[in-house]
């Protein structure tokens, strides 16, 4: 039905600048992937991809019929040195922490405890 075109790549750079840049570039391979799909006789009715790191500078390329933003769910904490949004912020929060901790310790043969 279309092309997947998810550049994850992309998803945690922390730069924004490089990250536009490179999400620029990503965009002209996607226009050159669809024109030669519709060379072919094929057609592409949507065009899939882009990602969390990605959600404020893909809409602006108009590569991307569909977004696939899905990180932001949970927000992986690593988002947290990836400038998204050019101001440093973190629209989104982590929605879920695990904690841990060891509660006993098996013992073996060749190990004292």
């Amino acid at each position: 039905m279309g092309l997947q075109a998810y550049a994850g790549h992309l998803s945690h750079v922390e730069d924004l600048e490089t990250r536009t840049a490179e999400a620029r570039s990503a965009a002209d391979l996607i226009q050159q992937a669809l024109a030669a799909v519709k060379e072919a006789g094929l057609r592409a009715a949507v065009v899939s991809g882009g990602s969390t790191g990605t959600i404020f500078i893909d809409p602006g390329l108009d590569a991307l019929d569909e977004m696939q933003c899905g990180s932001y769910g949970f927000m992986d904490v690593e988002y947290d040195i990836v400038d998204l949004d050019g101001r440093s912020s973190t629209p989104f929060e982590p929605a879920l922490f695990v904690r841990t901790s060891v509660i006993s310790k098996k013992c073996s043969r060749y190990r004292d405890c």
